[in-house]
């Protein structure tokens, strides 16, 4: 049912498909804080697609999507990420036309990756001022206060992976509707 619902939404336009995955030890927060760190993702990558389709000059437009929450990797292991699957363009600023991406370019990848940490790293930071993560077991060193800022000041810096590509990328026998509806069955 959801799958044919959201096949209503899919507009006759080129997709792309990102993945915005949450470092290991992140996502092992989520073992007693699910729906927290499942909002944080959703928000953080929602947020920082949003603001970079309408801020970078090249695109400037307010645009839409769908995602899915995965929560485990193909070998059954936690691995907390966000599937999207993206019209590549959205509505002008002004609202009177559809603007896309060239076939075959993205969004710039660095500039969305370091978007969607911050926004991520500053809810959680906000989440744990507030007393609202729980931390025990490899975590609960984490409840001091100055452990916990050296391991934020961490994930500030390294590396959070961002995955986006066309939908069906090397697929040329299929059109642009079969190839998005083909993502989002994979999503289903």
């Amino acid at each position: 049912k959801w799958y044919q619902d959201r096949l209503q939404e899919i507009l006759p336009v080129e997709y792309q498909h990102l993945v915005f995955a949450l470092p290991e030890t992140v996502s092992e927060l989520a073992r007693h804080n699910g729906p927290l760190i499942y909002g944080l993702l959703f928000a953080a990558a929602s947020q920082a697609l949003l603001h970079v389709a309408r801020t970078w000059t090249p695109l400037q437009v307010d645009t839409g999507f769908i995602a899915v929450l995965h929560t485990w990797g193909q070998e059954l292991f936690l691995h907390v990420h966000a599937h999207i699957l993206w019209p590549a363009g959205g509505l002008s600023l002004d609202g009177t036309s559809w603007r896309s991406l060239p076939p075959g370019f993205c969004l710039p990848k660095g500039w969305l990756r370091d978007e969607f940490r911050e926004r991520f790293l500053d809810g959680l930071q906000r989440a744990y001022d507030r007393g609202e993560l729980v931390l025990r077991d490899r975590h609960g060193y984490l409840l001091a206060p100055a452990a916990f800022a050296r391991w934020m000041a961490g994930l500030r810096t390294c590396y959070w992976n961002l995955h986006a590509e066309p939908v069906d990328v090397g697929r040329e026998d299929l059109t642009r509707a079969e190839a998005a509806r083909r993502t989002l069955g994979y999503l289903a």
